[in-house]
């Protein structure tokens, strides 16, 4: 960005910002996954996803929003998380995070390991406690499959990474550490039980 700060995105992601940030804001409208290091600015750096406004002055963030869901994860300084029609929101830390789920006030606070949650930053997959059906989302994006799951088991989770595998591996692993079963159909990758 012109004014020195940085972005790296994920895949499936998009960001728009504007050539040259102006004196009042400077503002970044963000679709998916994304980490910033901001540099601290007398005009405030705000991030706006569909259903948050995420707003610093200088820190390290991640910002993930995938349809209305936008989760804030902070590895250095802090930043306002609130939903975009209210400025009053929560105060996040280095190691804090916070989820805002459609228009609902955001969560409360939870501690993290930023630097290794982040893990995407490093092409490892971090996954804790999470839901079967956001680990197949993920997993889709990254390596650009179709993968289609039951829907008794979506919400089966897990804890655990993996690093720069290939797709197939990851799979193997995710079905093995489940009990689950795969199949190849006509390109799409079907998982039950």
């Amino acid at each position: 960005m012109a004014e020195g700060s940085s972005v790296t995105l994920n895949n499936d992601s998009e960001i728009q910002y504007p050539e040259v940030f102006g004196e009042q804001e400077r503002i970044v409208i963000l679709k998916g996954q994304a980490y910033f290091e901001v540099l601290k600015n007398s005009a405030p750096f705000v991030v706006y996803t569909q259903n948050a406004r995420v707003e610093v002055l200088g820190t390290s963030f991640d910002v993930n929003s995938r349809g209305m869901q936008t989760k804030v994860i902070v590895k250095s300084g802090e930043v306002i998380l609130s939903l975009i029609e209210n400025t009053e929101g929560v105060l996040l830390h280095k190691n804090e995070m916070s989820i805002i789920l459609k228009n609902d006030k955001p969560h409360e606070i939870s501690k993290v390991d930023a630097e290794y949650v982040l893990g995407w930053l490093n092409d490892i997959f971090v996954f804790n406690k999470t839901p079967l059906i956001e680990i197949i989302q993920e997993i889709e994006r990254y390596y650009g499959i179709n993968i289609e799951i039951e829907d008794n088991i979506k919400n089966l989770e897990l804890t655990g990474e993996f690093t720069n595998q290939p797709a197939e591996e990851v799979i193997d692993l995710v079905c093995l550490a489940l009990n689950l079963n795969y199949n190849y159909e006509n390109d799409i990758i079907r998982i039950s039980r």
